[in-house]
């Protein structure tokens, strides 16, 4: 990475002049960021927030003041960056073009300092230690969030091995924080790493201890709590170092050094709190007074049980409830079994993470390696298989995520709902009205639903 920034005209001198803040973790990194990024934003700095992956245009990866950047900017950026990289490939061949997530993050980095951004706010992509965001020498701040099993093919089959991974964001003399849910020996693996390297730690107090209730713009419950409760930190410790009158400090709090917890609450704080919005996170979105989608990109095993979780709560316990689910990468099929289980759905829907005349913006790198046609689908059978040998409630296999919406949406058309209920309703003298619909299980099936039911999205 330092090579590719260093091609492209990126010192370390220009890195270390970036105001940045770094966060990983397992569930929650991307929200939390969100938060973040909002609170700075009301407190009047420009900010830039770098995250992944996109839902439905790529340019959702890089936002400037909370705002994907435009296409025109993108352009305008890409090809510096391209034409950069691709010049040094022909005067040395051996030299290999950076991956693409390696490339859009040289972007982000080229972007961020040519829009002269007050605050750069980094997700990681996959664990910390290795991942190409942790070129940042030195951040303000740094975040971990929840910690849980994943890719463990490239971090480790334990979550001590996956905690190691994430601490390696940390940096001497960097104020570190993290929520208050991990295991006791993870939490003691988090507070002998930042002693080693020299790194400020600490565990942030809960939103209820803090100095004021605030009604959360991205609010499932529990998740949001914590992912809030870490923004808020991550929020005061920034500004304290780099914009301290942004904050507003009484006496007593100008008196608490920036690497320990404040509860205190300002204005920028609550707004930015109450209007930070996160999408194909506990999202909803009406499609008639008969039809209601619910979309959470969960894909972990916890993070699908929070996801079921909520939506049983959220759900009205008269409707018809359908899901529409399925994994990417080398996830496991039965993460579906929770779901099964739960014996709240009518009906199970497996489909592709694929949509009809794709644009490259959705075109996921982790699945189109292999065949669309027999690998995909043989995914959504095993989904159905896992499904079938716990519940008796039907389940379908589609070859599209517009096959799937286009057959939900029958089911609120008095047209064709009689027919389509035939075919997995098994107590057809109470059937209801409303359907209710629950997306989850990978952020490209968020991302490919989002892109039919908000069309808008595909150009915004």
């Amino acid at each position: 990475m330092t090579m590719f920034l260093e091609t492209i005209g990126i010192s370390k001198t220009d890195l270390e002049s970036l105001n940045t803040i770094h966060v990983t973790g397992t569930k929650g990194k991307g929200m939390t960021c969100a938060f973040t990024e909002s609170m700075l934003r009301k407190a009047g700095l420009r900010t830039g927030f770098y995250s992944s992956p996109h839902l439905v245009v790529v340019r959702e990866r890089i936002r400037i003041n909370g705002t994907p950047i435009s296409p025109e900017k993108f352009a305008k950026y890409f090809f510096p960056v391209y034409n950069s990289l691709h010049a040094w490939q022909m005067k040395y061949p051996e030299f290999q073009m950076p991956p693409y997530f390696r490339f859009i993050t040289c972007m982000a980095f080229y972007a961020f300092l040519k829009e002269k951004v007050d605050v750069a706010i980094f997700e990681v992509g996959i664990g910390g230690r290795y991942d190409c965001t942790n070129v940042i020498p030195n951040p303000t701040v740094v975040g971990i969030t929840s910690l849980g099993l994943e890719h463990q093919s490239m971090l480790g089959n334990t979550l001590e091995e996956i905690a190691w991974n994430k601490v390696g964001i940390m940096k001497a003399n960097c104020p570190a924080f993290t929520v208050d849910n991990h295991p006791s020996d993870i939490l003691k693996l988090m507070q002998d790493y930042a002693i080693q390297v020299n790194c400020p730690f600490a565990v942030v107090p809960k939103m209820c201890e803090l100095s004021k209730k605030v009604q959360l713009g991205v609010d499932d419950g529990n998740v949001s709590e914590l992912n809030s409760a870490l923004a808020v930190q991550l929020t005061t410790s920034f500004l304290k170092q780099k914009f301290p009158e942004k904050l507003h400090l009484c006496e007593s709090e100008k008196e608490i050094p920036f690497f320990q917890c404040s509860k205190l609450l300002s204005p920028a704080h609550i707004s930015g709190l109450e209007s930070t919005r996160w999408l194909g996170r506990f999202q909803r979105i009406p499609k008639s007074n008969f039809l209601q989608y619910y979309l959470d990109g969960a894909h972990t095993p916890a993070s699908l049980c929070i996801a079921l979780e909520w939506f049983t709560n959220v759900s009205s316990k008269s409707s018809c409830h359908v899901l529409i689910f399925n994994v990417t990468g080398e996830r496991a099929s039965d993460l579906v079994i929770p779901f099964a289980q739960s014996n709240i759905f009518q009906l199970a829907i497996f489909c592709p993470v694929v949509r009809r005349g794709t644009t490259p913006d959705r075109d996921n790198w982790n699945v189109l390696n292999v065949s669309r046609e027999t690998d995909l689908i043989s995914v959504c059978k095993k989904h159905a298989e896992e499904w079938n040998s716990v519940n008796s409630c039907a389940s379908l296999i589609l070859d599209s995520t517009d096959a799937a919406i286009d057959f939900v949406n029958g089911l609120s058309n008095q047209t064709t709902k009689a027919h389509h209920l035939e075919l997995f309703t098994s107590n057809k003298q109470n059937v209801s009205e409303t359907v209710e619909v629950l997306v989850t299980g990978s952020l490209h099936l968020v991302g490919n639903v989002l892109s039919i039911l908000v069309p808008s999205m595909n150009d915004e």
